[in-house]
């Protein structure tokens, strides 16, 4: 299951695609066995009669598929003398000469092109969807039903079958599912004459014949496609196990048996031939397919496209799997964005971003994406907009797995459209290692995929489970009439045991839901590698002594596993709490974050190299002052060295500007920030700036200086951090240079409530679903913040209070990563629960010892409820 990834922009194909000039090519060409499978039985005979290849002409053209002149756009080939040599004897016409894959030019561009015909044009396309979904169902029930089924049953059914028995409704459907392949390719290939100047209708049709003929390979694989994604029989095992079937006995009703097994195997190897020439023109169309939607930016299609590349690949290349499952992810979270995107700019006045994005949609709706207006409005998005940068899907996407660092353990999680299906890929870089005469060698790294069948339905009853959880989590979290706050911290361990059960009840599903996935998901353990002494390029030996240096334990390579762990999941998996799963509690995982997809990841690491080199300059190269060094008997901080540094200096910070916080006063937001700021003045925090309670509240236009001039933040209040500020205005603004946004909110007062009410009633429900904690993440994501740490549920004082404490302790005092710091806080649990009036930080002993462990159910509402997206390895330097 396991394969290194290759260096270069397109995956390499795997066995049954070979490779040509780095894109994926396959000997094909027309052959017999296409049509045996496109044409309704009644008109199968004209196929097998003399003058052959004339036939097959007639018929393609009369399926609209070629015309006089022209080559069918899934007829492939190459210039190499063995792929004429195949396409001859798969054509059967010897003298005829091959043609290219790529479709012409003539095709795709005829004279007409009206609204009408682009209409009719999406209709024929529905219809081909539809009668491939409708094919896939039907086939998938015949599996299904014929699994369900014994081999003595299906031979006892199979010898009482009569013709007398079938209906003419059982006629009628068997008719259908011999003809579907053939009338959705039929309609696709009248769609040329009809997408005209349109793009969009192209590269669906490319998609939509890709997907055909990998049914049709599918459905021809006498193995099955489970082959592709369980362990099974292989082709080769099939092939090598014919060739014992040459020995032909002596007597005659062995002689008998033989030539019956040899003629099935005939069979069953003509079969395999045509499946793997289905699916190489498969593949062909839908990278055709793919390159076309990209450069478009139809990322629904790119999206569909990648998945079936996906399929067509499985198990057999994990490294092109990997690769595409990540575009296919992409392309559905770009998508997702965008709509985050468009509600936070519906206001057209806000900002000249909001009104260049409405004229865009407008644009693309219309059908006018070909006019020098749009690609007008597309450079000045590109020019002015952070979000719309964040938002492309290119064809470099093929090569973002060699940016991730070694450090990172990637792990893809998304589900197919129909929720049938859910894809697991898991990768690691190979590491550098210095070896004889200078040279590096690539050592270790990984890719594994899979796949298993999932239950839609489970996978709603755990969402309408966790969303129950934020609710009841909302509800015992309201302060419904001013009160003390000795009798709120009374009241809140019987508020908060009512939702306790039902956090551990979801935490539980989700575990029983991933559980299939879990040997992908484990992540491996410190690995010793090749010792970096070797023998010479010639061979020879070097000596005993060299040769006792080269087996000795100093002489090998520690090969740290890769502690970082990243995932990335889609937009039903994100409500989930995945940090709770116990496959990351074993192995080396120090540290877990989320990100929305690879190209948002490689997004973040891709920092401008003037903003990013100048902070990691002066991060490493920056001597402090003796004043600056901090307490005699403080330990040391030991970063990582691997890690981004984020100036300590340039941190600024909002902290519950209105001072609604209600409770014990030293567990409110202003006491707890200003004790962590006096115990770190002298080493860290002495230029930290900001506003800290109200006596001063800022003003929006502080709010954006603020945010667009630090390279970390720090907000720290009740209710949401976007209830604040002006959402179409953050949306508009470029925070590159902040790297770092720490967002401890979601707390509730008596206040803080008639506040948020009041402002609401001038916001639509759109506008409002923006403060979700997932959504909050993806707006600020697309502004260019690198490392979002924010609360995904409601919460209460004395739980942010804790968090503030572990979180700023590791992060300040140990100089411990974004990432490990959660991944601490994580595993650490609430606390002493006897000790809620006192806060975390009283005794010196209690900073450096872990409180005491916690079981799953008493930690997830605490402990869980604070979730890192993006890079895990920024330090505080």
């Amino acid at each position: 299951m396991g394969s290194a990834v290759p260096e270069h922009g397109w995956p390499h194909p795997g066995p049954h695609l070979p490779r040509k000039q780095g894109a994926l090519r396959k000997v094909v060409g027309p052959h017999s066995g296409l049509e045996q499978h496109l044409l309704p039985p009644a008109r199968r005979d004209n196929l097998v009669t003399p003058g052959a290849a004339p036939s097959r002409r007639k018929v393609l053209s009369q399926l609209g598929v070629m015309g006089p002149g022209r080559t069918p756009p899934w007829v492939g080939c190459t210039q190499t003398r063995e792929g004429h040599s195949v396409c001859r004897r798969l054509s059967g016409s010897e003298g005829k000469p091959t043609a290219q894959v790529s479709l012409p030019e003539d095709v795709w561009q005829p004279s007409v092109s009206t609204p009408l015909t682009r209409k009719l044009a999406r209709l024929r396309l529905h219809l081909a969807e539809a009668s491939l979904d409708l094919l896939q169902l039907t086939w998938a029930e015949a599996q299904a039903r014929r699994r369900g089924q014994g081999s003595a049953d299906r031979l006892l059914a199979d010898y009482l079958h009569s013709l007398s028995d079938v209906t003419s409704v059982d006629l009628k459907w068997f008719t259908l599912r011999r003809t579907l392949a053939h009338a959705a390719l039929a309609q696709l290939g009248s769609l040329h004459s009809l997408s005209a100047g349109c793009v969009q209708i192209r590269a669906q049709v490319l998609g939509l014949a890709g997907k055909a003929l990998r049914l049709l390979a599918v459905h021809t694989d006498p193995e099955r496609p489970t082959c592709h994604w369980e362990d099974g029989p292989s082709a080769t095992a099939e092939l090598n196990g014919l060739k014992h079937l040459e020995t032909v006995p002596e007597d005659g009703a062995g002689r008998g048996h033989y030539e019956e097994h040899s003629r099935k195997g005939s069979d069953q190897q003509r079969r395999m031939v045509l499946a793997q020439q289905f699916l190489a023109q498969a593949s062909e169309l839908l990278l055709q397919g793919l390159q076309v939607a990209l450069a478009s930016r139809l990322l629904d299609v790119a999206a569909a496209a990648s998945l079936e590349m996906v399929e067509c690949t499985g198990t057999l290349d994990p490294a092109a799997t990997c690769q595409f499952l990540a575009l296919s992810q992409s392309c559905l979270a770009s998508e997702m964005m965008r709509d985050v995107l468009s509600t936070a700019t519906a206001n057209t006045s806000s900002s000249q971003l909001a009104a260049l994005l409405h004229l865009e949609h407008q644009l693309k709706q219309k059908g006018r994406t070909s006019t020098s207006l749009y690609a007008s409005v597309e450079q000045r998005l590109e020019v002015i907009s952070k979000a719309w940068q964040n938002l492309r899907v290119t064809e470099q996407h093929l090569t973002l797995l060699n940016e991730i660092p070694p450090s990172f353990r990637v792990l893809t999680l998304q589900h197919s459209p129909d929720r049938t299906h859910l894809y697991c890929a898991a990768y690691e870089r190979p590491r550098p290692v210095p070896a004889a005469k200078g040279k590096l060698l690539q050592v270790g790294g990984s890719c594994q995929v899979t796949r298993v069948a999932v239950n839609p339905d489970t996978l709603s009853c755990l969402l309408a489970g966790a969303q129950r959880c934020r609710e009841m989590a909302e509800v015992s979290n309201e302060d419904p009439a001013p009160s003390s706050g000795m009798e709120l911290e009374s009241a809140r361990p019987e508020r908060e045991g009512r939702s306790l059960q039902r956090f551990s009840d979801v935490l539980a599903s989700v575990e029983d839901y991933l559980r299939p996935l879990f040997p992908v998901l484990r992540c491996p353990e410190t690995r010793t590698q090749i010792p970096t002494a070797a023998a010479d390029s010639h061979g020879k030996s070097k000596g005993k002594d060299k040769e006792r240096k080269l087996v000795s334990p100093r002489s090998t390579v520690q090969l740290d596993a890769a502690d970082n762990v990243v995932l990335l999941v889609d937009k039903h998996l994100l409500e989930l709490p995945l940090e709770g799963l116990p496959v990351f509690e074993e192995g080396t995982v120090s540290a877990l974050s989320r990100d929305f997809s690879l190209q948002m990841l490689c997004n973040r690491l891709r920092k401008e190299d003037t903003a990013e080199g100048a902070v990691r300059k002066e991060g490493r190269s920056r001597k402090r002052s003796p004043a600056k060094k901090g307490p005699k008997d403080a330990p040391p901080r030991l970063l990582p060295h691997d890690c981004i540094l984020v100036d300590t200096d340039n941190f600024k910070f909002v902290v519950d500007p209105y001072e609604e916080a209600r409770g014990i006063e030293k567990l409110t937001p202003v006491f707890v920030t200003r004790d962590i700021l006096e115990r770190h003045r002298d080493s860290l925090t002495a230029l930290w700036v900001g506003h800290l309670g109200n006596k001063h509240v800022p003003s929006q236009a502080e709010w954006e200086q603020l945010l667009g001039s630090c390279s970390g933040f720090f907000f720290y209040g009740m209710e949401s951090f976007l209830s604040h500020i002006l959402v179409e205005r953050l949306a508009a603004m470029n925070l590159r240079e902040c790297q770092m946004m720490v967002l401890l909110d979601l707390m509730r007062s008596y206040e803080s409530m008639q506040r948020h009410m009041e402002n609401s009633e001038k916001k639509s429900v759109p506008q409002l679903s923006l403060e979700d904690p997932i959504k909050t993440a993806v707006l600020l994501s697309l502004v260019g913040v690198r490392s979002i740490l924010a609360n995904q549920w409601p919460t209460f004082l004395q739980d942010n209070a804790l968090r503030a404490s572990i979180l700023w302790e590791s992060m300040l005092t140990v100089g411990r990563p974004i990432g490990r710091a959660v991944r601490l806080l994580q595993r650490m649990g609430a606390g002493d629960p006897r000790n809620h009036g006192e806060p975390p930080w009283a005794s010196r002993d209690k900073q450096l010892s872990p409180p005491p462990q916690l079981s799953d159910s008493e930690r997830l509402p605490v402990a869980l409820n604070l979730v890192l997206y993006g890079l895990p390895h920024l330090a505080i330097g």
